[in-house]
């Protein structure tokens, strides 16, 4: 395993992992729902999207979804990192319908890539697989949560911009039994927000 491998794993795909494969997590499916807006269902980690390029697909891994159908949530954790990454335009431009996904113009570069990258490739993969997106960020990095707000304002359609919400570790753990969120206080910081 590479370290970036082990950085990952010590971070936001450890914390999502020990999040939603708590058995007793969540406790009241109706009301994590209803405070989230994701249905709940199985979880599923390193999800292959599948992505159309120009020259055939992509086989980029997604966090995790919720469920077994094609059209299950799909979510992003993070915890530590401090962005989505950048990529060339190259890359990013063989995405298929990307320009029908955004106003690709507006979307934010920086020195010939453009930024964001892990967020637009969810985004495409909620596109395509028609399908919500969440991001999971922790509350006190309202820079992340901005980031997706941004980039939701330069998606062409109301229909997917409404499938795209931020979800923080704190809710979930309000939704976690006492034991997870003693383990989600002292291993992570995470406190339940009520």
């Amino acid at each position: 395993m590479e370290a970036a491998e082990l950085d990952s794993c010590n971070s936001s795909d450890a914390l999502l992992m020990n999040v939603f494969c708590h058995p007793a997590f969540p406790l009241d499916k109706e009301r994590f729902q209803s405070d989230t807006g994701i249905s709940w269902a199985p979880p599923r980690f390193g999800v292959s999207a599948n992505l159309p390029v120009d020259s055939g697909s992509e086989n980029t891994q997604l966090d995790m979804v919720l469920g077994s159908s094609a059209s299950a949530p799909i979510f992003e954790a993070k915890l530590t990192e401090k962005d989505f990454t950048r990529k060339p335009a190259r890359v990013v431009e063989r995405y298929v319908d990307l320009d029908k996904v955004f106003r690709v113009d507006d979307l934010p570069r920086a020195g010939g890539q453009f930024c964001d990258y892990q967020l637009l490739r969810n985004i495409l993969a909620a596109h395509h697989r028609a399908a919500d997106f969440v991001l999971l960020v922790d509350r006190h990095r309202g820079d992340l949560a901005r980031r997706l707000d941004e980039l939701a304002q330069r998606v062409r359609t109301d229909a997917l911009r409404c499938r795209l919400r931020c979800v923080t570790w704190q809710q979930l753990a309000g939704h976690a039994p006492a034991e997870l969120q003693e383990f989600l206080s002292e291993k992570y910081g995470i406190r339940a927000s009520r």
